[in-house]
């Protein structure tokens, strides 16, 4: 009968424990959730175009959805991100297709988003995304709300 107890309760710690690194995962991956600017693409400053939106990017982590501005086109896609690992992904991006007067945001993030690979929240408040070369090509910061 002990072995049946301390089996039972061995199990029961095992399940408690695999919650709370889930539950902890969760949390840091709800961290990205909301709507971020897009500050700096390939280490140079974004510059907004009169006329344009500001290029921004949004993330539905509950629906695993990705939508923003790259500047004078329309995204949305899928998000697949893994708070463990660092890890994202944003599948097939599909955009609008509007000419606009300066297309260098346009080109600029629509390049970027296809290479990355990572993701890392900062100290400051800020996002990175980089590469699997561990080069940042994208830095965010979250909109106030």
């Amino acid at each position: 009968m002990k072995k049946f107890l301390t089996f039972i309760m061995a199990s029961g710690f095992a399940v408690f424990m695999g919650s709370c690194g889930s539950s902890k995962s969760a949390a840091a991956l709800s961290a990205i959730g909301g709507e971020w600017d897009v500050m700096e693409i390939d280490g140079s400053p974004v510059k907004v175009v009169e006329g344009q939106d500001a290029p921004f990017m949004g993330f539905d982590v509950a629906g695993k959805l990705v939508y923003g501005s790259a500047g004078c086109n329309r995204l949305t896609g899928g998000l697949n991100a893994d708070a463990k690992t660092g890890k994202i992904n944003f599948g097939a991006l599909g955009s609008t297709r509007m000419m606009c007067h300066d297309m260098t945001n346009e080109d600029n993030m629509l390049r970027a988003l296809g290479e990355i690979t990572g993701y890392k929240i900062k100290a400051d408040g800020t996002m990175t995304f980089g590469n699997d070369a561990d080069k940042v090509l994208m830095v965010l910061k979250k909109r106030a709300k």
